[in-house]
């Protein structure tokens, strides 16, 4: 009799440890930076640094976040509210691409520092909204839209693939077209003519 109940009980416990062991892996704090690591969530609370690195789910960057990622593969979003500065790029150093399999959202941005998306491969949509402070948008390869939405600090945007729609609308000031983009939609509003 008592061994018909082992196999439920190991069962049991089992799944609770793989809940726990969830549970546990679900967020990281940064700082401390993050080098050549494979993490499951980031929450940047700081200056944070992630270099060569993979981000298995999303990185959320609050309110005074420092955000630079260089070089590192991200299977979610990047979703900042409040930060002081975004930089997603490549690693100087090796020559490693920011990938972001989700979308990036840089929103309410403050502190006079600028954000920047250069060399970056996105496989979703841009969202820059409501920013006070500047934003270049350089040379990287979108798979969906790039909108560009009431910010109050000047978006520059240069020599990017966009598959889908480049969308500009109340900012003050306009975006800056710096050439060399291609849009495979429309290239609407405020940055019309901005596609080659």
């Amino acid at each position: 009799m008592k061994k018909r109940h082992v196999v439920p009980v190991l069962l049991l416990s089992l799944a609770v440890a793989s809940v726990a062991r969830e549970v546990q892996a679900e967020e990281i704090d940064c700082p401390p930076n993050l080098i050549n690591k494979t993490v499951d969530n980031v929450f940047v609370n700081g200056a944070c640094t992630i270099r060569n690195s993979t981000v298995e789910g999303n990185i959320v960057v609050s309110t005074g976040g420092n955000l630079l990622v260089q070089g590192t593969t991200i299977r979610g979003s990047v979703q900042s509210e409040g930060a002081l500065r975004v930089r997603l790029q490549s690693d100087p150093n090796t020559g490693r691409d920011t990938e972001v399999i989700g979308d990036v959202q840089i929103k309410n941005t403050t502190g006079g520092l600028t954000s920047t998306i250069i060399d970056a491969q996105i496989g979703g949509t841009i969202l820059l909204d409501s920013n006070a402070t500047a934003t270049n948008v350089f040379g990287n390869t979108v798979n969906g839209d790039v909108q560009v939405f009431q910010n109050t600090a000047v978006v520059r945007i240069r020599d990017n693939s966009i598959d889908a729609n480049l969308q500009c609308k109340s900012n003050t000031p306009r975006p800056v077209n710096g050439g060399g983009n291609v849009v495979q939609g429309n290239a609407e509003d405020q940055c019309a003519g901005f596609s080659q």
